[in-house]
């Protein structure tokens, strides 16, 4: 299938997710993606995907086959190994080398990995852990070690073995073909026939006569408790001296209440003292060299070097101009991310002219890895990073070797790439076809509902000609992007509107034109780095260089600002049912005023949100540890200053919720006073900085790691000392401060406030919004979360997915719902 790496070049790619000439011209995709699989375990299982299918495409092929999918899959294969002068020999020599490259790659960045994986797979599988083994059982092991040889080896391979070996292992072997159809019918069904089956067992329970007297559930469950837990067997004794429960339900109740008092006890104080802060004395860094180069007018470029790096890191920024740029041309941005590495290339003064195939097949000879998207760090196909969201940016990693031509062909792909009726058509449909996912993934919704409520439109231009233009995160967002696509698939090729965006596409990078580059690569590479980036003027001929790193803008999320709602202690947010989900994701942020790694509050709110998140630690045992939501987090982000609350895959968003505040307002207000059921707060202190200090070991623990790392820090606008001067104030983080920090900004967080605040202003210090929230729901359970989130305080406005679709495509829609949410 070829993976990414593949590209178009794969014959199932091409006839899947790329696009061949047929009789009636540009045939559209079946799916957005092809994906592989290999499973071993008592035999080996291949798999083949065909991922974000277009269910009416399908419909339409296997009618016009009269064959299933599957067949029409296997006919495909069948095709590339009845004759070995069909097989596509240098190309899979092209994929061996590819492997050959990531090989090394993987030993570089994760050498405790590498190292290990293929000794568990020989215990598992292999003959050298035997009980009798032969005296060669060894072999294996070394030869699994020695892969760069076995890729040598297979490059030498006819196409007879190749076409032998896709005929006995896929084409002869059984199979079995999945073919899974989203169904909103059957979705309601299911979650109609749910709803019916928990309301009859509820009524069941609730009539059934007890079988079991208190006393014996009391025995048993005091039984199972601690000797020292005191408090429980207090209570315990109360209940036996209480009158006999009147149904079932009151003693699972019970049981389930003795269970969560054994299960949620503190971590033993013995265990937490064995756990040593860190020395940060003893910590050894890997060593890195940082220059820039000011005598290339076209590009604003800095070098990170590191010994013996054996990868050469290549990133290309072009900062994007919203004032310059016209707003038919950023639409199209999407467009060309999906594309980048699949387009022609037109002739230049870079090199010949090449197609579509040709680039393909030169990305995967030339790169290890390689991307593009809008922003650095961009999420998927349909989010933004948190930097440099004016920014179209390029990473590839190559062998040192190659670090000359490679950035050549960087620079040839945002230059000289151009778009056909064809590859356009292929864009559209592929990201049209992934969209439909989106609408059935509840983080998806959650996350779309906030970026509908976080982000304002973008003021540009002169005082004498201001200009609103919606906010980068809009064209990326899956609503705004189906109406988009809709409106091109639907124009005729021959049409005005579909002229228009083929000509904003080819024109697109022309109006692009600041630049800057990072590299990382080896320090004994430094003369002749420094030798490329000097003389590159050719290369980057009309460009000009970006005046500073720190014009690459940070993600801006407003939220409602507070002169925009009265009342510090209501959040106010969007819920979204959804027939396809059967959990909930709940997302609560509110933007503080720390918006930079030197403010003197951020070390000590970043260590408050440990003490509560890390391991064992109070969300753990009470919000995971009960059953109320799967997966939880506390974070700060100090690139656009927000605080978040989330839950994800939770039954009941409001009773977790209601448990995170009262662990945060529990520890305000007895956690300091010495309360005997809670931990020595120096103790979980120590701890949380144990994990903070791990964590920010574990992003420079290797060499690829150092070189990443550099260039998130610099996006990130970290100080170059970051690491030590984050490690220096985290030791003088004391209990106290870690009070202050969590009154201050996590209280609010959560509607709440210490006690001691007279007024709004005060209870709002240091914070620059309210908390808004994003939920997605199941559709069957939207009547009583909506009623548990009214009485809970929560003032929410529902959406349905259909009506987010709505809000989403519509340019102003999103400032709409805002209002409507400051007035709910």
């Amino acid at each position: 299938s070829g993976g990414e790496s593949g590209g178009e070049a794969s014959p199932k790619r091409r006839r899947g997710s790329g696009s061949e000439a047929s009789a009636g011209g540009a045939a559209e995709p079946l799916c957005g993606d092809v994906s592989f699989s290999h499973s071993e375990h008592c035999r080996h299982i291949w798999g083949l995907e065909l991922d974000d299918v277009n269910v009416k495409l399908l419909s339409e092929l296997e009618a016009k086959e009269g064959k299933d999918i599957g067949e029409i899959v296997m006919d495909v294969l069948r095709e590339q190994a009845e004759e070995a002068g069909k097989f596509d020999l240098e190309r899979i020599r092209s994929l061996i080398s590819l492997e050959s490259r990531q090989y090394v790659q993987r030993f570089e960045a994760s050498p405790h990995d590498s190292f290990l994986d293929p000794i568990l797979s020989e215990f598992l599988f292999g003959p050298a852990f035997a009980r009798e083994a032969p005296e060669t059982s060894g072999e294996s092991l070394l030869k699994s070690y020695d892969k760069p040889a076995i890729f040598e080896a297979l490059s030498h391979k006819p196409a007879e073995y190749w076409t032998a070996l896709l005929k006995s292992e896929f084409v002869e072997k059984p199979r079995a073909t999945l073919v899974g159809i989203p169904s909103k019918k059957t979705s309601d069904q299911l979650q109609s026939e749910e709803t019916a089956r928990v309301e009859a067992q509820r009524q069941a329970l609730a009539s059934a006569e007890p079988t079991l007297d208190s006393k014996t559930i009391i025995a048993g469950a005091s039984s199972a408790l601690p000797e020292d837990h005191a408090r429980t067997k207090l209570q315990a004794t109360k209940w036996v001296h209480s009158s006999e429960f009147k149904s079932l339900l009151d003693q699972h109740a019970f049981e389930v209440e003795v269970a969560e008092a054994a299960n949620g006890m503190d971590a033993p104080e013995s265990v937490l003292k064995s756990i040593q802060q860190p020395d940060m004395k003893n910590i050894q860094l890997i060593s890195k060299e940082t220059a820039n180069i000011h005598t290339n007018p076209n590009a604003k470029i800095q070098i990170d070097m590191v010994g013996q790096a054996q990868m050469v890191d290549i990133r290309l920024l072009y900062q994007v101009d919203f004032e310059k740029v016209p707003l038919d041309t950023l639409q199209t941005l999407p467009l060309f991310v999906e594309l980048a590495f699949e387009l022609p290339l037109r002739k230049s003064r870079l090199g010949a002219a090449m197609t579509a195939q040709e680039t393909v097949t030169k990305c995967t000879n030339l790169f290890n890895t390689k991307s593009c998207s809008f922003s650095v760090g961009m999420r998927g196909r349909f989010g933004l990073g948190f930097f440099g969201t004016n920014a179209l940016v390029f990473v590839a990693k190559v062998e040192k070797a190659r670090a000359e031509e490679a950035l050549a062909f960087l620079c040839r792909i945002k230059e000289d790439s151009q778009f056909t009726e064809e590859k356009l058509k292929t864009g559209v449909n592929r990201l049209l076809n992934a969209i439909p996912e989106q609408k059935r993934d509840g983080q998806a919704l959650c996350a779309t509902g906030f970026s509908a409520l976080a982000y304002r439109e973008m003021e540009v231009g002169t005082n004498g000609e201001k200009k609103l233009l919606p906010p980068p995160q809009k064209f990326f967002s899956w609503p705004w992007l189906n109406a988009y696509l809709t409106n091109i698939k639907n124009a005729a090729s021959s049409s005005a509107a579909f002229t228009d965006v083929l000509n904003a596409l080819n024109g697109l990078t022309a109006q692009i034109t600041q630049l800057a580059v990072q590299i990382g690569g080896d320090l004994a590479d430094r003369d002749r780095l420094h030798a490329l980036f000097a003389n590159s003027s050719d290369l980057f001929e009309g460009h000009t260089a970006v005046t500073c790193w720190r014009t690459f803008a940070l993600e801006q999320a407003t939220i409602l600002q507070p002169e925009d709602v009265k009342g510090s202690t209501t959040i106010r947010g969007v819920m979204i049912p959804c027939a396809s989900i059967e959990s909930n994701f709940l997302r609560i942020s509110m933007r503080t005023d720390i918006l930079d790694f030197k403010h003197p509050d951020y070390v000590a709110l970043v260590t408050a949100t440990e003490c509560f998140t890390m391991l064992e630690a109070s969300f753990w045992r009470k919000i995971r540890g009960r059953g109320l939501a799967y997966g939880y987090g506390l974070s700060l982000s100090p690139m656009n200053g927000l605080l978040e609350f989330y839950l994800s895959k939770t039954a009941n968003p409001v009773e977790a919720w209601e448990e995170a505040k009262k662990i945060i307002d529990d520890y305000t207000n007895t956690l300091f006073g010495g309360s005997p059921d809670v931990v020595d707060e120096t103790i979980a202190l120590n701890a949380a900085k144990s994990g903070l200090v791990f964590g920010l070991v574990s992003e420079v623990e290797s060499v690829p790691d150092v070189l990443t790392s550099s260039f998130f820090d610099l996006m990130a606008r970290k100080p170059k000392d970051h690491f030590q001067q984050f490690t220096k104030t985290l030791e003088q983080v004391t209990p106290a401060a870690v009070r202050r920090v969590t009154e201050k900004y996590i209280l609010p967080l959560f509607a709440s406030r210490p006690g001691d605040v007279k007024s709004d202003a005060d209870a709002l210090a240091g914070i620059q919004s309210h908390p808004v929230l994003s939920l997605a729901c199941p559709a069957n359970q939207s009547e009583a979360t909506g009623k548990a989130l009214r009485d809970a305080g929560f003032k929410v406005l529902e959406l349905s997915v259909e009506q987010l679709e709505t809000v989403g495509a519509d340019l102003q829609g999103w400032p709409k719902l805002q209002d409507q949410v400051r007035r709910c």
